[in-house]
């Protein structure tokens, strides 16, 4: 009888390449990363790299190795600011999330498709994992984990940290927020914090990324999810590590293009590459605010139709390369494009609104929650989850009188509820979460709603917004379905 020779080793098929294990143990949910030792030298063109097949059938799973190189934030100048220090060479790693328990199998080929090696990894069970954010299958208009789990965002933007030491100060916003009850933030890859773009073309900041790596790590480990902005429009208007032109008007049309930049192509598969498999992502926001820079570099003009075929192009191509599906959105200043959000490749509506300056007049004159209510008015009807996703008051970080005379954070508050009451699928997200939250000690403004939220069923399939009621100085606004409600009675005079 002739017994099965089972090899519990890699098995090298063309030179010594070693896949290296640097997670303690493969559990559900959790992020696994391999190095690759002897695999050829580490590209930042992800395509050019050995890829590591995962799984079998219908469930396998590609990734794509990706450069790394390891940096730490250090106290380099006599002032005290930190800065980048580089702590080693360039090497190659991979990134996964196993989704379920069991043996996976490990295929490693080149990028000409040439096996390297091949090997199996054994995947424990995690009860505590409950899979990717989506929409809800409950209700279209909410989110929820993909075994159905539901979950409530609440929070508020933390786009970038500061000098000086960019890390530290994110991660100490992140430590208020999570002891106040929140579980979201919004976050940008600026120029200053966190984009991996570099000022030439295809030569990435590999500080900046490992940066961006160190954040989503410490919202992570904090229960924290993250909306992450890939693009924005202050970055392409000022050509700050924008390399797709000399002029703003020039790096647009070359930009925001629904024929893909090949350039572009390359840096969304680097970044889902390196970042795709960590769960803290709930959603890619393509571009914050796509509308101001298309006015500001192409004139004020109707860019709608350009820029809605942009967004459809762009998240296709994610939704194409992402084995984890995650969620993708975009965002606008306050033009209302209603096409744009009703596209099938968007999944989730943002709405940006401030209220004006004290001394400016308006329809809705400090009317917060009215304000928000014109907002998202529009885009009730598609039916999918939105968000008021930057909301305050209107100013500068120097210059901004309504958070001077508000420092008790009632707009912060009202904004806050009414974000999900009016029918979003969680908490308005204030803007100013540095020099007006942080600065005021306003953390704990979301606490309140942490605690009542886990108090309805989401799962309730008949859970539905109300439609604001007119003609009353009582506005009452909430969600309610036959067996339960969450409603908020209002005066409009407040």
């Amino acid at each position: 009888m002739t017994r099965a020779l089972i090899l519990l080793v890699p098995v090298l098929c063309l030179g010594a390449a070693e896949l290296r294990l640097l997670t303690p143990e493969a559990r559900v949910g959790e992020m696994v990363e391999w190095e690759l030792v002897d695999a050829g030298p580490a590209a930042l063109d992800v395509t050019a790299n050995p890829t590591l097949n995962i799984g079998t059938g219908s469930a396998a799973v590609s990734r794509p190795a990706f450069a790394y190189q390891p940096w730490l934030m250090a106290d380099i100048e006599t002032n005290g600011e930190h800065e980048f220090a580089v702590q080693g060479g360039l090497s190659l790693r991979i990134r996964h999330s196993f989704r379920m328990a069991g043996d996976h199998s490990l295929v490693l080929t080149d990028a000409s498709g040439a096996e390297l090696l091949r090997d199996t990894i054994t995947v424990a069970a995690n009860p505590d994992s409950h899979g990717v954010i989506t929409v809800s299958p409950h209700n279209p208009r909410l989110l929820a984990y993909s075994d159905g789990t539901p979950y409530m965002p609440i929070g508020c933007n933390l786009a970038w940290g500061t000098r000086p030491d960019r890390l530290a100060t994110v991660t100490r916003y992140l430590d208020r927020l999570a002891a106040a009850g929140g579980n979201h933030i919004r976050l940008w890859c600026a120029s200053w914090c966190g984009s991996v773009e570099g000022d030439q073309a295809d030569n990435y900041r590999l500080e900046q990324a490992w940066l961006l790596d160190q954040i989503l790590d410490a919202a992570r480990a904090r229960h924290i999810s993250v909306m992450l902005v890939l693009d924005n429009h202050y970055d392409l208007t000022h050509g700050k590590a924008f390399p797709y032109g000399a002029t703003g008007q020039e790096r647009a049309e070359t930009f925001i293009n629904p024929i893909l930049s090949p350039q572009y192509q390359r840096r969304v598969r680097y970044l889902l590459a390196r970042y795709g498999a960590n769960d803290a992502i709930m959603a890619w926001e393509l571009f914050n605010e796509i509308d101001i820079a298309l006015r500001d570099n192409l004139g004020d003009f109707d860019h709608s139709e350009l820029g809605t075929a942009w967004a459809e192009a762009a998240a296709s191509f994610i939704n194409a390369h992402d084995p984890d599906h995650r969620l993708t959105t975009i965002s606008l200043s306050h033009s209302v494009w209603t096409r744009l959000f009703a596209a099938d490749a968007i999944d989730l509506v943002q709405v940006h609104n401030y209220v004006p300056t004290y001394g400016v007049m308006s329809p809705f004159h400090h009317d917060g929650v009215a304000l928000l209510e014109d907002a998202l008015m529009p885009y009730g009807d598609l039916g999918k989850p939105i968000a008021a996703s930057e909301v305050g008051h209107h100013g500068t970080e120097q210059v901004n009188p309504g958070n001077e005379l508000d420092a008790d954070g009632a707009l912060l508050r009202h904004q806050a509820w009414a974000g999900l009451l009016l029918g979003g699928y969680g908490s308005g997200m204030n803007w100013w979460w540095d020099v007006y939250i942080d600065r005021n000690d306003l953390w704990a403004a979301y606490t309140p709603m942490a605690k009542i939220v886990s108090t309805i069923n989401w799962r309730d399939p008949s859970l539905q917004p109300l439609r604001p009621n007119v003609g009353s100085s009582l506005r009452i606004i909430g969600w309610r379905s036959r067996d339960q409600a969450l409603l908020w009675p209002q005066s409009r005079q407040d």
